[in-house]
């Protein structure tokens, strides 16, 4: 019997606590603290952003109507991706910058999850709307479902993913270096909402 060879799993390498200390300037900076330099610069950022919402909102500038999901998507992907990959690149070069990328494609779960991921909130949503006294019709049922799941998909690929690539790949993997899980949660969780503060207030 010929034997199967099962590739070992690709261990990444973690991020350096620290860059090049012999930077200088801005990136000297960065180098010495890359968690605080990158919150630092999300947030000033971010808060810049979001106060176009919020201007718009009370009337000082145009654009009341542009959704403020227009500005979270513009944040994460002009601000917080570009601003955890200049950070990675200071700290661990582009090899550091590859591994960051190569953790984001590889999802280890089994078929159970994926079916869970995708098809969990349609169902959920449509045994809801059964309990409270929605009507299931047939024909509708395939096309409902099939716009549910492309939402979820849309939202997965040009949000959800790279937010959780800054926060949870970048963001508390550094942290949890220095602190146990439970406070990297905590103070991740809490510069997720800080950067998106003023977003709330126009609601």
């Amino acid at each position: 019997m010929s034997s199967i060879r099962i590739a070992p799993p690709q261990v990444y390498p973690a991020p350096s606590p620290y860059g090049d200390l012999q930077l200088t300037g801005l990136k000297g900076w960065v180098a010495r603290r890359p968690a605080t330099g990158f919150l630092v610069i999300v947030l000033g950022l971010s808060w810049l952003l979001f106060c176009i919402p919020v201007l718009a909102f009370y009337g000082v500038i145009p654009g009341a109507n542009v959704p403020v999901q227009v500005f979270a998507l513009a944040s994460t992907l002009l601000i917080l991706l570009p601003t955890a990959l200049w950070v990675t690149s200071i700290t661990d070069g582009r090899a550091g910058v590859r591994a960051l990328f190569a953790r984001v494609f590889r999802w280890r779960f089994g078929i159970g999850w994926w079916l869970v991921v995708l098809f969990g909130l349609p169902v959920i949503a449509l045994l809801l709307g059964l309990i409270f006294g929605g009507s299931l019709h047939r024909a509708d049922l395939g096309p409902m479902l099939i716009k549910q799941l492309g939402s979820i998909v849309l939202a997965v690929v040009v949000i959800n993913l790279w937010e959780e690539t800054v926060w949870a790949g970048f963001f508390q993997t550094r942290l949890e270096a220095r602190f146990n899980f439970v406070v990297a949660a905590r103070v991740d969780g809490t510069s997720v909402r800080g950067c998106a503060r003023p977003a709330a207030a126009p609601r």
